[in-house]
Order: C-alpha cells, then sequence, then structure tokens
C-alpha cells in the first residue's frame, strides 16, 4: 500500500470521532485545494507531483501542490490545464518544483448551477 493510501486509510478508520470547529478547515475541502485554504490573495503553493487520473471516461491532470507545510491535490479545469501546457509544453511533469500563483474567482458550479468560489491559476513561477 503506498503511503498516502496508508494515510488516508488510517484517517477513514475514525469516522465516530470529533473535529476541532475552531476552523473551517475540516470542513467540506478534505485534501483537494479549495480557496478556503488560503488566507488572502493572491497565494502561492509549490507543485510536488503530478498524477494523470480517469474520471467519468475523461483523462483529467490532478496536481499536488505544497503550502503552508500541508499537502493538497487539485484536479484542473480545461482553463487552469492550458495555462499549465504553456508554462510546461513538454511535459506536465515539468510543474514539479514550480511556484503557482493562485486567484480566487466565482464561477458556475455545472452540477449545482450555484455560484462558487474557485481557484485560477495566475501565473507560474
Amino acid at each position: 500500500m503506498k503511503e498516502k493510501e496508508k494515510n488516508e486509510t488510517m484517517t477513514n478508520e475514525n469516522q465516530e470521532g470529533t473535529v476541532s470547529a475552531d476552523t473551517w478547515e475540516p470542513f467540506g475541502a478534505g485534501n483537494w485545494l479549495k480557496p478556503i485554504h488560503f488566507e488572502t490573495f493572491p497565494a502561492t503553493t509549490v507543485c510536488v507531483g503530478v498524477e494523470g487520473k480517469v474520471r467519468d471516461d475523461k483523462n483529467a491532470l490532478v496536481i499536488i501542490v505544497e503550502h503552508n507545510g500541508k499537502t493538497y491535490d487539485k484536479e484542473l479545469n480545461a482553463t487552469n490545464e492550458k495555462t499549465v501546457k504553456a508554462a510546461c509544453p513538454k511535459t506536465p511533469k515539468d510543474l514539479i518544483g514550480k511556484k503557482i500563483v493562485w486567484e480566487k474567482v466565482r464561477v458556475s458550479n455545472p452540477s449545482t448551477k450555484q455560484i462558487v468560489d474557485s481557484l485560477n491559476i495566475l501565473r507560474i513561477e
């Protein structure tokens, strides 16, 4: 079992425990990078990994980033994927080690039709 899977399994075993309500961080976002993980914008992360996933019979690019000592996953939408491709034309793995600067944007969730906060890549350094 991979280390990441081991950690997820250990976390999921305590299904009936308590969670601190001192911050919003434990609620809703899970391990996926969300605007709630940042105090101010623009915000900077560092890419530490890149994975290809298949979701609903489509290929998805998932980047693993670090921010304030924590690691998050972020599945890229088409707009952010184009930004990464422009910065790393040879291979998505060229993103590893680079800084990613994010901005918070408001978008329409295609499933719920509600306006929600999302993240857009401003630039890659």
